[in-house]
């Protein structure tokens, strides 16, 4: 076979490719949606044919989505019926939901130091980077607590969605030029349009049902005051500060989540107890310093169901903060199954469920008891406006995530792949206590070449290396002529 063949059987080669390709977008016009549930699961990243969500994997996808609402749902409605109970004690609250999770994760953790999952390099990782996420975490998990002792259920879901906005106002800050000398463009984000109209929908809705709250007179029952809205509400900032300091500390680590959660869950204790002066503010209880100790010792006896003081209602206390307790265990279960079986489309759509349904929930008598709260009119309309702007936030605009392909990274600050492999973004999940979120960092981690995605060119010319031919333009033509 002549140079001239060899090139003609290399054009056609690229022709075959061509053809594939066309092939391929041809086939993915045809399965382009119909009816107008396959429409919404489209928008959402779901592009299988209805058929192909009848199969065994994608009904266990379905279950999870499914569990994921059910659980997420219980885990809101037992957050809010847990202060109730322990609304006089909310610090002790706020510590046992953090310590509960250090007697979980690390048995789990030295299990797999025995059996080698845990690498040297891992426990090599700067501690001082989960004692700051202890800190963000501790902080948010205490002004959610005692905000959320005096702030509704209905008002927890929505202001709770401030930490999108704020996330977003802390990226674009990070990844300012001028700081770069700092961050070391250790996060680049470029926000689209639907990102942009999504936060100020949201905070739209947010400052209507705010609105309605503290300067309309609203029958929403309970034990709101004003103290406990503005106190949960600020903590939507260490929340959205955290999930974008996780991203920058964690960024390239190879950890494993177990590890990394139960570090994370211990400095949130331990640094917790350092904000137990704060228990002497007015709005955090005004206790007198001297008086603190003892407002400890009642919360543990609020917890075995005993009143210490003329206030506390503490009867079922301890089950209710047990529910909670497990309901939250399991709600990060399911999500990490989802995160692991699914994917993140599908993991918004069913967190999005959640906020209608909790709200209904919490106005029923049969669940929350003679807590049952009134829905007002600026309630319902704030919650529509909030969703619409989660919808057009989480699935318009196309599937890509704020950053870049490359994760945020740019031109010569890409990291290297070695030869015998190359980097794979991958999401691993980190656990927020208690505020029942779950957030994902982005890590690299290394693949194999030959496990790696490979195009026609790369699979052959790899081949032609183990023949003992260079990478070059010319292999195919070289190979056909030594044949």
């Amino acid at each position: 076979m002549g140079k001239s063949d060899a090139a003609s059987q290399s054009l056609l080669d690229d022709h075959d490719h061509d053809h594939d390709y066309d092939h391929d977008h041809e086939h993915e016009e045809e399965q382009k949606p119909k009816s107008f549930l396959e429409k919404m699961m489209w928008t959402c990243g779901c592009k299988k044919p209805m058929s192909e969500y009848m199969k065994p994997d994608t009904t266990l996808v379905l279950g999870l989505m499914v569990a994921v609402v059910i659980v997420g749902t219980a885990n809101r409605v037992l957050f809010r019926k847990m202060l109730y109970p322990m609304a006089n004690y909310a610090f002790f609250t706020n510590q046992l939901t953090s310590f509960i999770y250090i007697p979980v994760f690390w048995p789990v953790v030295w299990t797999l130091m025995w059996a080698g999952k845990i690498t040297k390099e891992m426990r090599e990782f700067p501690w001082w980077k989960f004692v700051v996420m202890g800190m963000l975490d501790s902080l948010a998990g205490l002004l959610m607590t005692f905000g959320g002792a005096h702030t509704n259920g209905s008002m927890q879901l929505l202001l709770s969605q401030a930490a999108i906005p704020f996330t977003m106002a802390f990226s674009i800050v990070v990844s300012l030029d001028s700081l770069q000398f700092i961050f070391k463009r250790a996060m680049i984000v470029r926000y689209k349009w639907n990102h942009y109209t999504g936060a100020v929908i949201i905070i739209s809705g947010i400052f209507v049902s705010l609105y309605a709250q503290l300067f309309i007179e609203t029958s929403s029952g309970g034990n709101q005051t004003v103290s406990g809205l503005i106190i949960y509400f600020m903590g939507s900032i260490p929340t959205a500060f955290s999930g974008v300091y996780k991203e920058i500390g964690f960024k390239g680590a190879d950890l494993e989540v177990n590890y990394l959660n139960a570090w994370v869950a211990f400095w949130q204790f331990v640094i917790g107890m350092l904000f137990l002066p704060v228990t002497t503010f007015q709005s955090f209880g005004g206790l007198p310093f001297d008086s603190i100790p003892g407002n400890l010792w009642d919360g543990a006896r609020c917890f075995m169901g005993f009143n210490s003081l003329p206030t506390d209602d503490c009867e079922g206390a301890g089950v209710a903060v047990m529910s909670y307790l497990v309901a939250n265990i399991f709600y990060n279960v399911v999500i990490l199954a989802m995160i692991k079986y699914g994917s993140a489309a599908l993991l918004y759509v069913a967190s999005a469920l959640i906020l209608p349904l909790a709200d209904l929930c919490f106005t029923q008598s049969w669940i929350m008891g003679p807590y049952a709260q009134s829905l007002s009119i600026f309630d319902v309309i704030g919650l529509i406006v909030i969703i619409l702007g989660l919808v057009i936030y989480r699935f318009l605009g196309g599937k890509e995530s704020p950053a870049d392909e490359e994760d945020g990274v740019e031109g010569e600050n890409k990291p290297e792949t070695d030869n015998e492999g190359e980097d794979e973004i991958e999401d691993v999940p980190i656990i927020s206590f208690p505020i029942s979120e779950v957030r994902s960092i982005r890590r690299r981690k290394n693949v194999r070449r030959e496990h790696a995605p490979r195009d026609v060119g790369t699979v052959r010319n790899t081949y032609l290396a183990r023949l003992g031919f260079k990478e070059t333009p010319n292999n195919a033509r070289a190979f056909v002529e030594k044949v």
